[in-house]
């Protein structure tokens, strides 16, 4: 590990009187990691989604989106359903889309699912699972960046 910013090892006095500045230099590279295994996730949604289309020769009017934004730290996942028709705007396709409700605070209903064939439903589910593990640990990691970045409260005065 180095300090980004010093470009020395970061020792265990570092880490002892200092480990929050060393934490936040480290967030963004956590939350990376984070951002690229929810593109992942949704990669391998999108296929399984395509080969229903394909065997089954249907619409499905359900996605899965990854939003990154700059203000905000890490990614959010999103299961939609797309509402209306798409078109361009600034020469991008844009589609109306509605989040589906979440079950608990970080999952969605396997309901959802339902109208998938068993090997295409089982497979959603799992990759569900660990979008959720990907919310979890970007709520974790907004509250660690939150902790570092408070100031401390010394008071040894008497």
């Amino acid at each position: 590990m180095h300090d980004e910013e010093n470009k020395a090892p970061i020792t265990s006095v570092d880490l002892a009187f200092e480990f929050e500045k060393c934490l936040l230099n480290w967030l963004p590279e956590l939350e990376a990691v984070l951002i690229e295994d929810a593109q992942t996730l949704r990669d391998q949604a999108v296929e399984l989604l395509t080969e229903y289309r394909k065997r089954e020769g249907q619409s499905v009017n359900l996605g899965v989106i990854v939003r990154v934004r700059a203000d905000m730290l890490g990614p959010r996942v999103e299961w939609v359903k797309f509402r209306g028709k798409s078109r361009n705007i600034s020469g991008q396709k844009f589609t109306p889309t509605e989040p589906v409700r979440l079950r608990g605070k970080y999952r969605y209903s396997a309901r959802i699912f339902a109208d998938f064939p068993s090997d295409i439903r089982e497979n959603l589910i799992e990759i569900e699972r660990q979008m959720a593990v990907i919310r979890f640990r970007t709520e974790r990691l907004a509250e660690l960046r939150k902790f570092c970045r408070s100031k401390p409260k010394y008071d040894f005065e008497d």
